[in-house]
C-alpha cells in the first residue's frame, strides 16, 4: 500500500471508528479505557494520524458493535473504482 493510500485508509477508518462511538454514545475517555490506550492514542486514531494495526482494529470494533468486514469490504469497492 502507497503512503498516500494508507494516510487516506487510516483516515476512513478513523471517521469510522468516531461515528460508530458517537452512535454508541460512548466517549473517547471511555473507549480508550476500555482498550488499554491512551485517550490522545485514540484521538489521533480517529483524525486518521495513526495507522493502527489489525489486533487493535478487531478490538475497536468488537467493543463498539462495527463490523470490520463491512468497513473493508466498502473500502475495497471504493477503491477498484478509483
Amino acid at each position: 500500500m502507497k503512503n498516500e493510500e494508507a494516510q487516506t485508509f487510516a483516515k476512513h477508518f478513523g471517521e469510522f471508528v468516531r461515528n460508530g462511538r458517537i452512535g454508541k454514545k460512548v466517549s473517547q475517555n471511555d473507549l480508550a479505557e476500555a482498550l488499554g490506550i491512551n485517550q490522545s492514542y485514540l484521538s489521533r486514531i480517529e483524525q486518521g494520524a495513526r495507522n493502527i494495526d489489525l489486533e487493535l482494529a478487531v478490538k475497536i470494533c468488537s467493543y463498539l458493535g462495527l463490523n470490520l468486514n463491512d468497513f473493508l469490504i466498502s473500502k475495497c469497492m471504493c477503491s477498484d473504482q478509483d
